[in-house]
């Protein structure tokens, strides 16, 4: 608990149902801190931040605001406000704000690489391209340009899923910054889903190769993702699968 401070109204708040998405709830708190005094309270809390992995949630009898780094959309008959991906407009009740903009460190080292290109790194890249997922759930469109393009040049596979390097990597930054391209596919496709996967591909000064929100390009002040078209390969971009492998294998070979 911290001091009250003369000029920020105390508040209680309470996170549930994050799961492994304790940084997020973290950073929340620390973005409050700036307006307000916080008091972390379990049992009667003023405002309770809440996800999807859970339903701790239903059992609090107070403001509840939804956050979602998932591709769900909020069910306001549960929620208060909310914030997620979805392009939505709800007065004051729904902040759409991307889940990679809580990744601030990738972000920055992703928007400064331009002037930090670092030749003997790029020169040092050992491996052709990486993919790093836990999770096999997913749209199989991302399971089948892994086999296509491994079935080119080997494709590391460093997450729990289709895992080919004898285990999970610790650091997923070095192990991108080994590579010189990422295959960082979303685990759907649906405008304004757009987590911190491209961002992290980019701040380890690889291409990343994205599939996931097709408004990825469009500027954020204009519901889109805000991300520079010049900065990936675009999977979104090509009308099949071999035409997108084509255009992967032209730029290694330059």
């Amino acid at each position: 608990m911290q001091s009250p401070h003369p000029n920020k109204s105390p508040i209680r708040i309470h996170f549930c149902d994050f799961g492994d998405m304790q940084g997020i709830a973290k950073a929340i708190t620390a973005l409050l801190q700036r307006h307000y005094t916080i008091t972390l309270d379990s049992h009667s809390p003023q405002y309770l931040f809440y996800s999807v992995f859970g339903s701790e949630h239903i059992k609090y009898d107070c403001v509840r605001i939804f956050y979602t780094g998932e591709n769900i959309t909020p069910n306001f008959t549960i929620c208060d406000y909310a914030i997620g991906f979805d392009h939505l407009h709800f007065l004051d009740r729904y902040l759409r704000y991307p889940l990679y903009l809580f990744y601030e460190q990738d972000v920055k080292r992703a928007s400064q690489k331009h002037k930090d290109i670092d030749e003997k790194l790029l020169a040092s890249k050992s491996r052709f391209c990486n993919f790093v997922v836990s999770n096999g759930n997913a749209d199989p469109y991302r399971e089948q340009v892994f086999y296509a393009l491994n079935a080119y040049k080997r494709v590391d596979s460093g997450g729990r899923y289709l895992n080919n390097i004898g285990g999970s990597v610790a650091d997923k930054f070095a192990f991108q910054s080994e590579c010189r391209f990422s295959l960082c596919f979303e685990n759907s496709s649906t405008p304004g889903y757009l987590t911190e996967k491209l961002i992290q591909a980019a701040a380890a000064q690889t291409i990343p190769i994205y599939w996931g929100d097709p408004l990825a390009t469009k500027p954020l002040f204009d519901g889109g993702g805000g991300i520079n078209a010049k900065a990936f390969i675009n999977a979104h971009s090509f009308s099949s699968l071999e035409s997108l492998i084509e255009h992967i294998a032209e730029i290694e070979a330059d």
